[in-house]
């Protein structure tokens, strides 16, 4: 079987569509411990629960427009292959195994590093962030520092919208509540125009329902009636002109 690694390049914007609605759906499925049961044609199989999950990993990097490149392991790790599974610098990771916080073993001058040691080095890290965090948000709820603000109105420019990535996670805030989206048709037109023309394997009817569903899903986030306000602006660049007077008339707090 061949070690080397599996890439996936950066998918088209109708595949990451594809792979944000997948991975939503695998979100209910993965649960417990018990294999899921797919059918596939005619065939219904069986899937361990870890493959599942690897596989809702790579959807959502793909729902980023991301590429996943998907390496083989060896039960045995070197100290380069270790570091890079944790993320970490190779020196960060012999201080890990020198402290004893990670078991490793001598074959030669070499160190080996058993993967489930690494994994569990890993989980552990992010339960204590996770446990940390907690007790940073408590701390400061007891002190009444917590965060009181009403949505800010924020005017979502084109440079903004125009990365697949920047703009999921944009909205994906905006759908906890954390600000206010607003947005333009000529801000619409503008991103939509700007991917199409670096990226002419783009249906533009994918990009029509991109904006059709955001306008759907936040309703009060397109602003409009703002033309004669549009006229009055004086800018260096008058292509910023719509943009400042959508910011004004939908009472914008930051663009």
């Amino acid at each position: 079987m061949s070690t080397k690694p599996t890439v996936c390049s950066a998918p088209s914007e109708r595949e990451a569509a594809l792979a944000d609605r997948a991975g939503r759906t695998l979100d209910a499925l993965i649960h417990g411990a018990q294999p899921i049961t797919a059918r596939i044609g005619s065939e219904t199989v069986d899937i361990p629960t870890a493959a599942m999950s690897l596989l809702r990993e790579i959807l959502d990097h793909m729902a980023r427009r991301k590429g996943v490149a998907v390496t083989p392991l060896d039960p045995e790790l070197t100290t380069r292959q270790a570091a890079e599974l944790l993320q970490v610098s190779r020196t960060h990771l012999v201080q890990l195994l020198d402290e004893g916080l990670i078991p490793c073993r001598k074959v030669g001058s070499h160190r080996r590093v058993r993967v489930e040691d690494v994994l569990a080095h890993r989980r552990e890290t992010e339960s204590h962030r996770r446990d940390a965090l907690n007790e940073l948000t408590a701390r400061d709820q007891e002190l009444g520092l917590q965060w009181t603000m009403d949505r800010l109105p924020a005017l979502l420019d084109a440079n903004v919208l125009y990365p697949a990535g920047l703009r999921d996670l944009l909205l994906r805030l905006a759908d906890r509540n954390l600000f206010a989206p607003l947005w333009s048709a000529d801000i619409h037109a503008e991103w939509t125009r700007n991917l199409l023309a670096d990226r002419p394997d783009i249906d533009s009817a994918v990009l029509e329902r991109t904006r059709s569903i955001m306008d759907r899903h936040f309703p009060d986030a397109l602003v409009t009636g703002f033309d004669n306000l549009d006229s009055e602006i004086d800018l260096p660049d008058p292509d910023d002109h719509h943009v400042l007077a959508a910011a004004i008339h939908g009472r914008a707090d930051v663009i």
